[in-house]
């Protein structure tokens, strides 16, 4: 596995300990957690950034982030206890397919 797309992983799993610290800053009002979360995002953007430049196309990397962040998110919500309705699974897998099919050209 080439250096750019384990920068890719992290930038993935950086950008779900943003989301799971978004959850917990309640609006952006709880001190930690807004910092934990714009932390998270701006080592997401900087390792998306790198991997660029380690030379990761752009609509791969892109790609791979959405699905795994799509997937992660998911995840995310299941562990506050959050329900994933049959409408939502069946969205998140079309709109999944959509971003993968739309890069396989």
């Amino acid at each position: 596995m080439s250096v750019s797309y384990v920068m890719v992983a992290i930038a993935i799993a950086a950008n779900l300990i943003a989301v799971y610290f978004m959850k917990l800053c309640a609006g952006m009002t709880l001190p930690w957690p807004t910092l934990g979360m714009i932390l998270a995002n701006m080592l997401t953007l900087w390792f998306l950034g790198r991997a660029m430049v380690a030379g990761a196309p752009v609509s791969a990397a892109v790609t791979a982030l959405t699905v795994g962040v799509m997937i992660g998110s998911f995840l995310i919500g299941l562990s506050f206890g959050e329900r994933i309705s049959v409408v939502q699974g069946i969205g998140g897998v079309i709109a999944i397919a959509g971003v993968v099919i739309g890069n396989l050209a």
